[in-house]
């Protein structure tokens, strides 16, 4: 690795064609029978490059069946049936996904849903309760993850700004099978970088001195 790009992550951001229902304005990327990247742009110009959350696109095919009539589109997976009206912008009434399984919930999209919680970017400061992020689990079987205004990474790995005004989301819909959810997201995501074990020893979060009680 050259001076120049030992900062530069290796991605694939690209995702396969086969898994791409694309209009003028809206592009959906199929990625698992469960999880589905929806796009939304008015002049049709969608990200193909890495963002800060989301490095891997290319999954490999998945089966899926597309009804289109000349006002709505229809997506249908093994786990999902996806409601688009065509070239509308996504709104609460033009946009729904439906679970094939269990809980079968319905989202429409902007609609309030509550989910189990995710993680937090950093504990510094903290001493007590910390709001979490948005998690990839519900108890509604579903979850929605918006990279709308995350910045996206160039050829160079530097991070650049995105097109203003886009949509860009991912639908979770996997149920109650939420081991498959988290396995799923990190294949869109990779894992967690994990600290090597000789690394390891007495590791302190808090960032202040500590009593002797405190310590013992």
């Amino acid at each position: 690795m050259t001076e120049n790009n030992r900062f530069k992550w290796e991605v694939h951001p690209i995702a396969n064609e086969a898994n791409i229902v694309k209009g003028k304005k809206c592009r959906f990327t199929i990625l698992t029978p469960s999880l589905i990247r929806m796009e939304y742009d008015k002049e049709g110009i969608f990200e193909d490059r890495a963002s800060q959350s989301f490095f891997y696109r290319n999954f490999k095919p998945v089966d899926y069946v597309v009804d289109e009539t000349d006002a709505s589109l229809r997506v249908e997976t093994e786990k999902l049936i996806l409601s688009y009206v065509k070239e509308a912008e996504f709104a609460v009434d033009t946009l729904s996904i439906r679970l094939k399984c269990e809980p079968a919930s319905v989202w429409n999209y902007s609609e309030d849903f509550e989910e189990l919680g995710g993680t937090a970017s950093t504990l510094d400061g903290i001493n007590g309760p910390i709001a979490l992020g948005v998690g990839v689990c519900s108890r509604n079987g579903f979850s929605v993850i918006d990279d709308s205004n995350r910045m996206m990474l160039d050829d160079d790995g530097w991070v650049n700004v995105r097109r203003k005004n886009t949509v860009d989301m991912y639908f979770l819909g996997y149920g109650f099978d939420y081991l498959g959810a988290i396995k799923d997201y990190y294949r869109l995501t990779g894992a967690p970088v994990m600290l090597p074990a000789y690394a390891l020893g007495n590791w302190w979060s808090r960032c202040y001195r500590y009593t002797q009680d405190e310590y013992v």
